[in-house]
């Protein structure tokens, strides 16, 4: 089948599964290493050469949509705005197929979008998710995980699998996740995952309570004589630990969840805020990952 991208002009066909796209040799070699060493050495013409209006035919294992994205990068310039953000399926074209054939530009522009949506330091991760997604586009967790798995990409799991144990039930990890109406719109979190994720829930409700919201079960960080900040203090723990605790480590602070008087409040976030980066600095423990440093 032709496709949308066939140049009359055009001098070699890729074809992936049962879709051609016709494109220049000299536009792959100038942006691919691979094939600019494919068109280096050309091959004599052979009785089993694959022809079809007089240009060579080259086979490709990826599919159709995912070499579709990529010469629409390269052919079209149609991803030349790369500040907005883009689908996580063009994202992972751009990794995958830019690593295999050498496409340079369309890698690092992956790698860079995925580093700068999952920071390794806390401050710049704030900055990343005012707003909700930054460089990605509307990416489900379950999606970001099994992409970042087949990627090897272990620095961007810890805030990934965290997303998923926030975002996810139990059931939903091992079952699959529904992200749609089709068919095929549920998905599974590879099997080492949803261990990981199941042991982590508890990893985090602990971590949480020591960390983070360790200000609630302390009442050293309210003044004795207050009444409404321990009623306050009482409102927000039921809120979060009862009768389940609810994976809220690195929720920022919100002044009005509490209704404190000005001291307990400066106390109290200040606490939050130590808490919350010690809570950071264990996320990829929690998950059987290295630490930050080695990450």
């Amino acid at each position: 089948m032709r496709s949308d991208i066939w140049y009359e002009d055009g001098n070699v066909i890729l074809q992936a599964g049962g879709t051609q796209f016709k494109v220049h040799r000299s536009i792959l070699a100038e942006n691919s290493t691979v094939f600019k060493d494919m068109f280096s050495f050309p091959q004599p013409p052979s009785a089993n050469q694959e022809l079809l209006e007089g240009c060579q035919i080259v086979r490709l294992s990826d599919t159709a949509e995912e070499v579709r994205c990529i010469l629409q990068a390269i052919c079209r310039r149609e991803y030349v705005a790369f500040g907005r953000p883009l689908p996580l399926p063009i994202l992972s074209a751009f990794f995958f197929l830019g690593r295999k054939y050498g496409i340079r530009t369309l890698f690092i522009e992956a790698q860079e979008r995925l580093y700068k949506e999952f920071p390794l330091n806390l401050e710049d991760m704030d900055v990343s998710t005012v707003g909700g997604w930054g460089v990605i586009k509307d990416a489900p967790y379950v999606d970001l995980a099994i992409f970042a798995r087949k990627a090897g990409l272990l620095s961007i799991l810890p805030h990934i699998l965290y997303g998923c144990c926030d975002s996810y039930t139990p059931r939903e990890i091992t079952a699959g996740v529904l992200i749609g109406l089709s068919d095929d719109s549920v998905r599974y979190l590879p099997t080492q995952d949803q261990i990981i994720c199941l042991s982590g829930y508890q990893a985090i409700f602990k971590a949480q309570a020591e960390t983070s919201h360790h200000w609630i079960h302390n009442l050293d960080y309210f003044l004795s004589f207050c009444c409404v900040c321990h009623s306050s203090r009482l409102s927000s723990l039921n809120k979060r630990f009862t009768p389940l605790p609810v994976v809220s480590g690195l929720d920022t602070w919100d002044d009005s969840d509490f209704e404190c008087c000005g001291i307990c409040i400066d106390d109290a976030k200040l606490e939050h805020s130590i808490g919350r980066g010690a809570f950071w600095e264990l996320l990829p423990s929690l998950f059987d990952l290295p630490s930050w440093e080695e990450l």
